[in-house]
């Protein structure tokens, strides 16, 4: 029963919807709880992980919840003698969807402890500093320990194809757009067409390439779109609508008044022609992008 579930939330947060394993972990827990001896301790740990960095991404999770699992993913550390490295970064990764000076306060505490064998791999570990020294810190700093890390003899395969899109998008806003444009196409050749745990680095990739490659972003915009249609995580539909939204407003902007896409009957603008207005794709996608930013807002106490 807690091998089943193990995997069900393993397939859910890499290949699938996260929710699936959003809704199954309270049931693996509890099993963990009555039966610490049937998985051994750094195995549940690591759904553990999976639902601490996930559950922020669904506006329906309060706040007080994701600290809830927080504190409880504290305690498992402590009980099983762990250092609490992998929680401070863990919490530093929940509040970067939640509060990102809160965030950044937080990376700062991790560094005060030494690695324990319940934590990440070191090159998993290390993406996620990658990321937030793009994101919080300094890009250069941030490629200068991407490259020291392949100078050691790893290959750009190693890292989660996740990575490179959160740093063109951040590489993008500092001005940087020859490097941005660098690793979103490392991101897109190591994630193929599997784009549905890749979306909001998607969404990203389609807001820079605006400027740098407009008909790169409308392709890809095309590519993502029946698979983002079929998605429950919100944040992931609110950054996907957000960079469409833009994307509809240049073509407007443009002179392209209407666009053809094959799209999923489940699409709220659906039609059979397959014929859609740029103008109303652009209302229908900034109006909702708004409505799930509020939901966030309300959720985080803030106007993040």
């Amino acid at each position: 029963m807690m091998w089943a579930r193990y995997y069900y939330i393993k397939e859910s947060v890499f290949y699938g919807d996260t929710f699936k394993g959003l809704l199954t972990f309270p049931e693996l827990k509890k099993l963990y709880e009555e039966n610490p001896d049937v998985m051994p301790a750094d195995s549940f740990a690591y759904p553990f992980k999976w639902i601490v960095e996930d559950s922020p991404y669904y506006y329906q999770i309060s706040k007080e919840q994701i600290d809830r699992y927080l504190d409880s993913y504290k305690e498992f550390l402590l009980k099983n003698g762990s250092t609490l490295r992998s929680y401070y970064l863990k919490k530093c990764g929940a509040y970067q969807s939640i509060d990102c000076r809160k965030a950044y306060e937080v990376w700062f505490e991790l560094e005060k402890y030494e690695r324990s064998d319940m934590d990440d791999g070191e090159i998993y570990e290390k993406s996620e500093l990658i990321h937030l020294e793009t994101m919080l810190g300094s890009p250069e700093k941030a490629i200068s320990m991407l490259n020291e890390m392949l100078d050691r003899g790893y290959g750009y395969d190693d890292f989660p194809p996740q990575l490179f899109g959160d740093m063109a998008y951040d590489l993008a806003k500092h001005g940087m757009f020859d490097e941005a444009d660098h690793y979103a196409a490392l991101m897109m050749f190591y994630i193929g067409d599997n784009v549905v745990q890749s979306m909001k680095q998607c969404a990203y990739t389609i807001s820079f390439k605006l400027t740098t490659a407009p008909a790169y972003a409308y392709q890809l915009f095309c590519k993502c779109m029946n698979e983002w249609i079929k998605l429950k995580n919100p944040s992931y539909k609110f950054h996907f609508a957000n960079a469409a939204n833009r994307l509809m407003k240049k073509m407007c902007s443009d002179g392209t008044d209407e666009i053809e896409l094959s799209l999923l009957p489940e699409f709220e603008l659906y039609n059979q022609k397959g014929i859609y207005r740029t103008d109303e794709l652009a209302e229908y996608f900034g109006r909702l992008a708004e409505d799930i930013a509020e939901k966030f807002d309300e959720r985080n106490g803030n106007t993040m």
